[in-house]
């Protein structure tokens, strides 16, 4: 693993910068430094007890270089919002203060072609709240991305670790490090005018990086299966059955409207090929699916979108259990191989890879943004979002949820019927945000207002074997969700320089 990615690397280190030496596009050079200082408020999360909240301090710090060719920078930021626990004992003492890293990055790029490496977020090309392949709420991470664009092709290829050394253990195998895991995301697309229209896919292996995902722009699924299935002598990985999730996607855009579709397959099967050919090739695998669809569009009096996306029962999870152990396989489409860490539950958010929901949810969202007073002294940014969520039971680490196999299911395609009489968790949250520009100083305030209606439990199946944590709403379990932060940024640039 270690040559292969230090030859990516080197890859990349050399020949960008000769490609690098034959443009000169790109003329300046410029340094920006920016530092943020705030505070606010928070109850009702789902870290937190119902009816419970504290207030807390934040402190945001990053810099950016960029040239002709070359761009770097970093960023992290130190708060006490109760989240997570204090980074080293002496933060302990002075309000239970933690660091996390924002991104630290070194990008190389000539043209269309690019590549990045370092502490970075996940993203992807397309533009929805409820993007089903990587989530644009969730952390940054360990990853390296290959970018090119031209008038025609679109294409993207991006390693993630989501896991490497961890020092946690899981709950449902005391001892047992989480395993180290990476995850390939690809997409390609083909530029036809205003219209794009792609293909998307993404490898989970129980390993911390794979050349071949990363560099190959072969389907993953015949990268798995030609190189990692079988005994003949090229088999590698041990045999390893790693997940292959793939999907489609179009998107629109001309003048003020964006429009954008996404569809998601989990672990395909050919039933709708093998049923009327070969009925004896029928497969009983559960469907699993995930989806997007919105737009927006910008008139006068500002930016109105409307979002939809979600994700059938089981879609992102692991798959895999037997008599010894609930999770074989832990493959779960996650950056956190848990719901419950530390006794809190982990907002999803924050760990789902894909659908930031994750699977058994839907949810609509309602966007407004505006900039009042533009041109004027009073110029500033408003954005606003009125969602609406219902989820319902969801376990990515324990296998088939309260089935002990997915043979047990009921149904090939499950959305809130994953248990009998599925109590469903509703989430309705309005959040309302403002940006005001003076000089180098930008003062900013945010402010939520909603409520988490049947809002979850972490629930932990009795054994043998040792069961992982599912979560499941509990029928009146009603939570309030404020949220108000103020923040003051300052942003010094140095004067941009020419070659």
């Amino acid at each position: 693993m270690k040559r292969t990615l230090l030859s990516a690397l080197l890859l990349a280190a050399t020949v960008l910068p000769q490609l690098a030496a034959q443009d000169s596009s790109a003329p300046f050079y410029g340094l920006t430094l920016s530092a943020e200082l705030g505070g606010g408020y928070t109850m009702g999360q789902y870290y937190q007890s119902a009816g419970t909240g504290n207030a807390y301090d934040l402190g945001v710090f990053s810099f950016d270089y960029t040239s002709p060719y070359v761009d770097f920078g970093a960023g992290f930021r130190v708060t006490n919002d109760g989240k997570y626990a204090a980074t080293e004992g002496w933060m302990s003492k002075i309000g239970n203060q933690y660091f996390l890293l924002d991104e630290g990055y070194t990008r190389l790029h000539f043209g269309g072609l690019s590549f990045e490496g370092g502490f970075i977020p996940a993203r992807s090309t397309i533009d929805t709240p409820y993007e089903v392949f990587l989530n644009p709420e969730a952390r940054a991470t360990l990853g390296m991305a290959i970018t090119y664009e031209d008038s025609l092709i679109q294409y993207q290829s991006r390693w993630i670790s989501v896991n490497m050394s961890s020092s946690n253990t899981y709950d449902w195998a005391p001892g047992t490090k989480w395993s180290d895991k990476g995850v390939n995301y690809r997409l390609i697309a083909v530029k036809l005018g205003d219209l794009r229209v792609g293909y998307e896919e993404s490898s989970v292996y129980l390993r911390t990086f794979d050349a071949n995902y990363f560099l190959s722009p072969l389907p993953s699924i015949l990268t798995n299966t030609l190189l990692t299935q079988g005994t003949n002598p090229w088999t590698q990985g041990g045999g390893s059955n790693d997940n292959s999730l793939m999907g489609l996607f179009a998107d629109y855009k001309s003048g003020p409207l964006y429009t954008e579709a996404q569809f998601l397959v989990d672990d395909i099967n050919l039933n709708f090929l093998t049923t009327w050919w070969d009925p004896s090739l029928y497969s009983s695998n559960l469907d699993k699916f995930a989806w997007s669809i919105g737009g927006s569009y910008k008139f006068s009096f500002g930016t109105i979108g409307f979002w939809h996306g979600g994700a059938t029962a089981y879609t992102y999870e692991a798959t895999y259990s037997d008599s010894t152990s609930v999770n074989t396989i832990p493959y779960e489409y996650m950056y956190l191989p848990t719901v419950v860490f530390n006794g809190s539950i982990i907002d999803p958010r924050d760990s789902n890879v894909g659908f930031q929901w994750g699977e058994n949810a839907i949810a609509f969202r309602l966007t407004y943004d505006y900039e009042p007073f533009s041109g004027t002294p009073w110029e500033f940014q408003l954005s606003s979002h009125l969602e609406y969520v219902i989820k319902g039971s969801s376990s990515p680490d324990n296998p088939w949820n309260i089935y002990s196999t997915w043979s047990d299911i009921p149904y090939r395609i499950e959305l809130f019927d994953v248990t009998p009489n599925e109590v469903l968790e509703q989430y309705l949250i309005l959040h309302t945000g403002a940006k005001k520009q003076l000089g180098d100083f930008q003062v900013s305030v945010v402010f939520d207002i909603g409520g988490d209606f049947n809002s979850p439990q972490a629930y932990t199946p009795a054994g043998p074997p040792v069961q992982s944590a599912i979560l499941q709403p509990i029928l009146g379990n009603n939570k309030l969700l404020l949220a108000l932060e103020l923040g003051v940024r300052y942003t010094y640039s140095l004067p941009a320089k020419a070659l």
